[in-house]
């Protein structure tokens, strides 16, 4: 008999998956504002850069206000572009 209260494996993988897809772009603006106040090396803005290519692609191709909310949210990190 199984016990219904028990979460199964796919709902815990579609937990894991909204966390990551909200997680992702919102954790631009914090890197960001951590590359901007602390010295990094050249390695570290290429890594960065590699990690949030994607991500710039993705709004590049998006519409317009969804261009202008990530420039508001940088915004907020104290990023200017």
């Amino acid at each position: 008999m199984t016990d219904r209260k028990k979460s199964g494996v796919a709902f815990w993988a579609t937990v894991v998956l909204v966390v990551a897809l909200v997680a992702y772009p919102l954790s631009e603006g914090p890197v960001l504002w951590i590359w901007g106040h602390t010295p990094l090396s050249l390695e570290a803005f290429f890594v960065i850069d590699a990690v949030y290519e994607p991500l710039e692609w993705a709004i590049d191709k998006s519409p317009q206000p969804i261009k202008e909310w990530q420039h508001k949210y940088l915004a907020l990190w104290g990023w200017r572009r």
